[in-house]
This record gives structure tokens, C-alpha cells and sequence, in this order.
């Protein structure tokens, strides 16, 4: 058997281009994920302003995928804070490890909460930072998962309908 015939996948090559098609695959389910929640809260609240996040934005420092302020129809004083853990096809909720070394889960008020503090300790981040915080304490903020199934069938993608759940925090 000459090295030709080997299987791609057993060479350092085929191993690399597994990984890289997986990052990409992590790209368009992201991407995905990003566009349908972003459809998803336009269609409910049109009035709303993205302020964070959205397809082509980078997750760091916060680690929120999606953060809107929309007008509170019931108060002409304040604004509700809707933030959108957006995901698609074979994403999951993240982890944070807190600065008390515990592990919360995307959708959780203590995840929320380290979101935030990291938020805090960048200047691009800061004044938003600040502003949930006050939402958090005010209780004017709503956190919402909003998930896109994304399958394959007879080497087709075809993508579902969008499930919408809210957190409890």
C-alpha cells in the first residue's frame, strides 16, 4: 500500500481539514442562529434597537449573543432589556467560570451577572455594562433563548421553525 491510498482522515492533513470543517460548520450555525433571533425579535417588538451582538459581531468580552433595549409600552420612564441567547443546529448554552471559581450556565442570572462584570472591565463595553446592570436590579431585564434546527436529510439542509423559551432569572 503506498501513502496515496491512506486514509485522508489518518494524516495530520486530513485531521486539519476535519477541524476545519467543523469550525465552519460552528460558523454557519452561529451565524444561523444569530439571524434567526435577530428575525424572531423584530417580528415581536419592531421597535426594538440592537445594542450588542447580532450575526457579524465578536462574542468577547461578554459572552451574550444579542442584547436589545426596547420601549416599555407600560412606562414612559424606562425600557426593557431583552438578551438573546441565540443559537442554531448543534450549538449549546455556554459556561462561565465566576470569579469565585463556580460554573453558570448561559440563561442563568448568575451567567447574566459575570457577562456584565466582564463587560465592565472594557471601555467599548462599560456605559452597556452599567445600563443592565441597573436593568438587572430594576427588573427590567427579559433573557431569552431562541434556537434554529438545522438538519440534514437526504444531504439537503433543511431548517425549522425558530422555539423561543424564556429564562427565569
Amino acid at each position: 500500500m503506498n501513502d496515496s491510498s491512506k486514509d485522508q482522515n489518518s494524516s495530520p492533513r486530513g485531521v486539519e481539514y476535519e477541524h476545519k470543517v467543523e469550525l465552519d460548520i460552528a460558523a454557519l450555525d452561529r451565524q444561523l442562529g444569530q439571524q434567526a433571533a435577530e428575525y424572531y425579535v423584530l417580528q415581536k417588538y419592531p421597535e426594538a434597537r440592537l445594542l450588542w451582538g447580532g450575526a457579524n459581531h465578536n462574542l468577547q468580552p461578554d459572552n451574550l449573543d444579542q442584547v436589545w433595549q426596547v420601549t416599555d409600552k407600560k412606562s414612559d420612564d424606562s425600557d426593557i432589556w431583552l438578551i438573546v441567547a441565540a443559537k442554531a443546529g448543534e450549538m449549546k448554552l455556554r459556561i462561565l467560570k465566576t470569579n469565585h471559581g463556580l460554573n453558570v450556565q448561559e440563561g442563568s442570572r448568575d451567567y447574566l451577572e459575570q457577562a456584565v462584570h466582564l463587560m465592565k472591565n472594557y471601555r467599548s463595553t462599560y456605559e452597556l455594562a452599567q445600563q443592565l446592570d441597573k436593568a438587572l436590579k430594576n427588573r427590567k431585564i427579559r433573557y431569552i433563548y431562541a434556537y434554529l434546527p438545522v438538519n440534514t436529510v437526504n444531504k439537503e439542509t433543511e431548517l425549522g421553525d425558530i422555539t423561543v423559551k424564556e429564562f427565569k432569572l
